[in-house]
């Protein structure tokens, strides 16, 4: 299994975070790129794109979060990952809406 490659969110990303946003229709401030752009030095913001889906990580109050995986790539990969990589970090899988 592959980990995971997260990056601090830049304008490059736009497009194709823009793409799995279109996929999962989600209709919150969340589902953003310009949101997530404008809030990621508050909160840590990271992205991936894995197995056809984004994954944003971000930090609040210290603790390390993850959106639920976006777009309609293969969302279950994604879970099991984000699983392994908190079991090797030591600490709970936390995502957030």
């Amino acid at each position: 299994m592959s980990k995971i490659e997260f990056h601090e969110i830049t304008l490059d990303d736009k497009a194709w975070m823009d793409a799995r946003f279109q996929e999962d229709d989600r209709n919150a401030c969340e589902y953003t790129f310009a949101n997530n752009f404008v809030w990621r030095k508050v909160y840590h913001v990271e992205v991936a794109e894995k197995y056809g889906c984004a994954v944003i990580r971000f930090e609040e109050e210290g603790v390390v979060m993850y959106s639920y995986p976006i777009g309609a790539g293969d969302r279950r990969k994604v879970i099991d990952e984000l699983i392994e990589i908190c079991r090797e970090e030591e600490r709970p899988l936390i995502m957030s809406r």
